[in-house]
């Protein structure tokens, strides 16, 4: 094989595992989480819907109102229920309503962002934007965007990784932090 071939069969696998370790985490964690389960169809039909701004939360209340009794939140429901109702208008306007205008900083916008990274793996201000808006339909909060871009970016660092170096775990987290302080620093997120 060649170093192309070797290259790309590696990413190909990495992708394959971060998405089936989502989908076995939130399986194995559904009976200790209240929040909703994403199954693989999901975490993959929705990131391409994502970098369509048209898009505007279609993909994810789509899902919900084909598969009502998958075990959402109420509040995520709500949320849902007024893109519906509002054509998709405001993409944020709904989730940023909730809990008396503050939003939502629960752990959505986070569980489902892998593909993100994968998706957008060649560009980091794609991975940070689409974090940001993919997490801001149902979480607006700053910690529950910030949470979801955080995720993207370690599944982002694991996926460039060379699988035959150890894992420099402080460096590893040092990327991260120096990473979300430059984002919150900026005073938009």
């Amino acid at each position: 094989m060649s170093a192309v071939t070797n290259s790309v069969c590696s990413l190909a696998g990495k992708f394959r595992g971060c998405l089936v370790g989502s989908l076995l985490g939130d399986c194995l964690g559904a009976p200790f989480e209240g929040d909703f389960p994403i199954s693989k169809s999901v975490l993959t039909s929705y990131v391409s819907k994502l970098l369509d701004e048209s898009a505007k939360g279609e993909p994810f209340t789509s899902e919900y109102f084909e598969q009502p009794k998958r075990g959402y939140g109420p509040n995520v429901v709500d949320v849902f229920h007024a893109l519906k109702k509002g054509n998709f208008e405001d993409p944020f306007g709904p989730a940023k309503s909730q809990f008396e205008g503050t939003g939502s900083y629960g752990n959505g916008g986070a569980m489902r962002v892998a593909p993100v990274a994968l998706f957008c793996h060649k560009n980091m201000a794609e991975i940070i934007s689409v974090a940001e808006k993919q997490a801001r339909i149902t979480h607006t909060h700053k910690n529950g965007y910030n949470g979801a871009i955080l995720q993207c970016l370690a599944v982002h660092r694991a996926v460039a990784l060379d699988a035959q170096v150890p894992l420099n775990k402080a460096a590893f987290l040092d990327f991260l932090v120096e990473q979300m302080d430059t984002i919150e620093s900026k005073g938009t997120k």
